[in-house]
């Protein structure tokens, strides 16, 4: 098997620029600012502690790839707003795929259910948002 092209992983913080683009559309990203109570030891490596800032705007959040950031969009997003972006975006599931619409049942939460016979917890929604779960 060639891991690269033919395992199924999640795609991790390349995922971000979804709810990006999801949270600028809905007007939700903007304005948002994350405090970081006590995370900001975390960009120690990317910035000298006295320059780390402790509320966090999407400005930053990108080039930091700030897993807080994007934790929070994501509860404010809701999974049902970042699949409607995601699939608009062009990552749709294949038609053969076992991840199809269920009456009153998103496709994301499908995947949960149907691939790995696990249910979909609200809670799961921030794992989404760094491209995870």
């Amino acid at each position: 098997m060639n891991k690269a092209i033919q395992d199924q992983l999640a795609p991790g913080s390349t995922f971000k620029i979804i709810n990006v683009v999801a949270g600028l559309q809905e007007g939700v990203a903007q304005d948002m600012r994350v405090k970081l109570r006590g995370r900001r030891h975390l960009l120690r490596a990317l910035l000298p502690l006295r320059q780390a800032p402790r509320m966090l705007d999407i400005h930053q959040a990108i080039p930091l790839s700030c897993d807080t950031f994007f934790y929070a969009l994501a509860q404010k997003l809701g999974i049902d707003t970042i699949a409607k972006y995601a699939t608009s975006l062009g990552l749709a599931p294949r038609p053969e795929s076992t991840c199809r619409r269920k009456s009153g049942h998103h496709a994301l939460h499908a995947v949960g259910d149907e691939n790995y016979h696990q249910k979909y917890y609200p809670g799961n929604t921030i794992s989404v948002g760094i491209g995870q779960g």
